[in-house]
């Protein structure tokens, strides 16, 4: 389980084991938000400011929650910072949706009918 916690005065990200909670581990360094797992769980975003950085986790001890090998930033954006994450990434981990806070992005993209591998159109509106 991955979370946001202020025990320590600022916003920081942690991981834990679950369903039965142990010992705490913390993700991010200087502060960190919104944690986000990557589709295969070695990887867990976060962001620290207006970056996102992404945290490569291993296996921990028995019973123990995963360590973290490296930290990489990723990107720098004006990311709407709100109480549920408002980004998402690729199941691949390439692609990024971001929700931003520029008033100068405004075009639009929806994509339809791309489950199932069913032909995937776009349309684009502003």
């Amino acid at each position: 389980m991955a979370y946001t916690s202020f025990e320590t005065g600022r916003g920081e990200v942690y991981v834990q084991s679950y369903p039965t909670p142990r010992r705490a581990r913390l993700v991010s360094e200087g502060g960190g938000s919104e944690p986000v797992w990557g589709a295969d769980g070695g990887e867990l975003y976060y962001w620290h400011g207006d970056q996102l950085v992404a945290a490569r986790l291993g296996p921990g001890a028995s019973d123990e929650p995963p360590v973290v090998r490296g930290r990489t930033p990723l990107f720098r954006a004006t990311y709407l910072h709100a109480l549920q994450p408002n980004y998402d990434v690729s199941p691949d981990g390439n692609r990024f949706v971001v929700v931003t806070t520029d008033p100068l992005a405004t075009k639009i993209v929806i994509a339809l009918d791309v489950l199932d591998g069913v032909q995937r159109r776009a349309r684009s509106s502003r």
